[in-house]
């Protein structure tokens, strides 16, 4: 489970340097993901639905889950970068 992060931390900013940004509940939003199917595959794959809707979680550990919508959404990130 991803625990105590908090705001965009300076590992956060160097992540996001090489590649690897922080995907938030807006950029969910923007592909028109529900929060409730959102909060489901949270729970399904260990992650910290608090905070991924409040911080964002780096696309890296999105990706880490194999989930096809997941790994959709981290390349629309990215492009949009």
């Amino acid at each position: 489970m991803v625990r105590g992060f908090r705001h965009q931390t300076d590992q956060d900013q160097e992540r996001e340097k090489v590649g690897d940004p922080l995907v938030t509940l807006s950029d969910m939003r923007a592909l028109k993901y529900c929060n409730r199917g959102a909060r489901l595959w949270c729970a399904r794959y260990g992650l910290d639905w608090d905070h991924f809707r409040k911080h964002g979680l780096p696309a890296s550990v999105i990706e880490a889950t194999g989930n096809a919508m997941a790994i959709r959404l981290c390349n629309e990130v990215r492009r949009g970068r």
